[in-house]
């Protein structure tokens, strides 16, 4: 019997141990996440202003010599 108290308490550590370490791996993805998403963001925005100045779209552009 004490063997076995043991031994689940040796497995309930172990858990415990396994559920920190997850714990702080999920909250650094999500900070990761968070930060990816504002860098797209970012760069979406740009994309969106590049788009707006001085480059014609491909409807204003003229098709090339040999169509």
């Amino acid at each position: 019997m004490n063997d076995q108290l043991t031994d689940l308490q040796a497995r309930l550590t172990f858990q415990e141990e396994s559920i920190d370490a997850l714990n702080h791996t999920v909250a650094r993805q999500a900070q990761e996440i968070s930060e990816l998403q504002q860098a797209f963001k970012k760069i979406t925005q740009r994309v969106h202003a590049l788009s707006e100045s001085h480059i014609a779209s491909a409807a204003e552009e003229t098709p090339p010599p040999h169509y």
